[in-house]
């Protein structure tokens, strides 16, 4: 495990930003053009509940660990900005996690038309604060106060709270890696253990993830 703060968040980043565009293109699609079949139906709503759940955890991770590490190391930085993105952000997500949870139940373009509203509002907001978090947060900026230990040591404990927040590992894991491009699935791949990445996530989950595949990357 590398460990590297200004890499970790960046990759998840992309992660969430590939999560939030396809909720909000295929809810769009579907609301337009009529719902998909069963299987596939049941694909989307794993991971747009999926998504959902990450971005919460993932917000919830650098509020709890990385902002006050953050502040701590650099003391004349203000993180207020971007916990009121966070605050936005949440708001968005409660409201996607409701109509989804409404679409499974009762399947309605109402429901589809609203969760692609929402993905787009809150990718708006998630496009200008990833810039300034991975602004705050850069290597140069990073590696000049914070050790390699101490940042392999940081990027554990907030990916440990990620999984234990996310959903389902079954889930979770595989949408990590498989929304991201090779060279970076291969950097996610690396700071996890290898149980999971080599083994999980291709054989004994493979199949609990399955109906997600067509919405991931191969």
């Amino acid at each position: 495990m590398s460990g590297s703060m200004a890499k970790t968040l960046r990759t998840v980043h992309k992660v969430i930003t590939r999560g939030v565009e396809v909720t909000r293109s295929h809810s769009h699609s579907y609301a337009e053009q009529g719902l998909p079949d069963e299987a596939l139906w049941s694909g989307f709503i794993s991971y747009a509940r999926t998504f959902v759940n990450l971005t919460h955890a993932h917000h919830d991770g650098e509020e709890l660990l990385i902002f006050p590490f953050g502040q701590e190391r650099m003391p004349d930085t203000s993180f207020d900005l971007l916990i009121a993105q966070h605050r936005e952000i949440a708001a968005l997500l409660d409201e996607m996690g409701t109509a989804v949870d409404e679409a499974e139940k009762n399947p309605a373009t109402e429901s589809l038309s609203l969760i692609s509203r929402l993905a787009a509002q809150a990718s708006e907001i998630w496009r200008t604060h990833i810039r300034e978090e991975e602004t705050i947060f850069s290597a140069e900026r990073v590696n000049a106060v914070v050790t390699p230990e101490e940042q392999v040591k940081l990027m554990q404990q907030a990916a440990q709270h990620g999984m234990a927040h996310s959903g389902p590992d079954y889930l979770v894991a595989p949408f990590l890696l498989h929304n991201l491009e090779p060279e970076d699935r291969a950097y996610m791949a690396a700071e996890m253990p290898p149980i999971i990445s080599q083994e999980l996530v291709p054989v004994v989950w493979k199949d609990k993830w399955a109906p997600m595949k067509p919405f991931l990357l191969p």
